[in-house]
């Protein structure tokens, strides 16, 4: 996707995402909306490893 275009990727998604972050970050997503801190797994302490994401509706 980076090669066709210099805009930021943004992911849209409800629940629980931990389980594929990694994959998202390798796909080239810039940003995640919403964070939704009350699922499963998405700890917002446990999310700042993934530094080279914005996290939009993340307040730690």
């Amino acid at each position: 996707m980076r090669e066709l275009t210099p805009a930021k990727l943004m992911f849209h998604s409800c629940g629980s995402i931990v389980d594929i972050l990694d994959d998202l970050v390798e796909i080239g997503v810039d940003i995640i909306n919403p964070v939704q801190v009350t699922a499963r797994g998405m700890d917002p302490m446990a999310l700042k490893k993934w530094t080279c994401m914005t996290k939009r509706g993340f307040n730690p």
